[in-house]
């Protein structure tokens, strides 16, 4: 079997049928909890849909990829049964967390993985997630503290992309999934204390001629 397993066309079919399978599930965004098996199941879900995102994100993490495991005749249940019990409960934990310290999040307006006018300019970046005017970068680390300067910076980074102003965007946050903890600040109060001087609409000017000089020298 070589390194795309079933073959690209294959693994987008069972990609959807897993979409399908949540959708099923848990049709609504809800904040109230689910019974055991159903939540079991959706986190086993989720870890088949990040394996897929993985294995056409990556060539190295496609090589050694848990779908390479999977036959010509594989189905929706071997795809849940590649799930280790422990990432299960992992899921289930955060999960649990979030709707118990913001269940505010599960249920306004969210795009996931959002793109940007000039995201195909810098290779197709996409953030995780925008909930009701706010771009939300999600973080798993363990550690107690959370000091990556360069994260806020990336989330800046990625508003000024957003040349035509389509999202809107208003604030940025980070989500620490093991800790139940929402960083957030406004645009406006982030550029005043990372930015000293700088204005805001100049910024986005010089920051798109940047971009494109960059794609234009590529």
């Amino acid at each position: 079997m070589n390194v795309f397993g079933l073959g690209r066309a294959d693994l987008g079919m069972l990609a959807l049928t897993l979409a399908d399978e949540l959708q099923r599930i848990a049709p609504e965004r809800r904040a109230d909890g689910l019974d055991e098996g159903d939540e079991d199941r959706i986190c086993r879900c989720c870890y088949g849909l990040a394996l897929y995102e993985q294995f056409f994100r990556s060539t190295a993490a496609a090589a050694s990829s848990p779908l390479l495991q999977l036959g010509k005749k594989a189905g929706l249940q071997d795809v849940l049964a590649l799930a280790p019990q422990a990432a299960v409960d992992d899921l289930a934990a955060m999960a649990r967390l979030l709707c118990e310290r913001y269940p505010e999040l599960i249920t306004r307006s969210a795009i996931l993985n959002p793109r940007f006018d000039g995201s195909v300019e810098i290779g197709g970046a996409d953030a995780d997630v925008i909930v009701d005017g706010m771009l939300l970068e999600l973080k798993t680390t363990k550690k107690d503290t959370f000091e990556r300067v360069d994260h806020l910076y990336q989330l800046l980074g990625y508003v000024l992309l957003d040349y035509a102003n389509e999202y809107d965007l208003d604030a940025v946050g980070i989500y620490l999934a093991r800790r139940g903890l929402l960083v957030r600040w406004t645009i406006a109060d982030l550029v005043d204390a990372c930015c000293v001087n700088t204005d805001w609409a100049s910024a986005r000017t010089t920051f798109r001629e940047a971009v494109a000089r960059v794609a234009d020298s590529a």
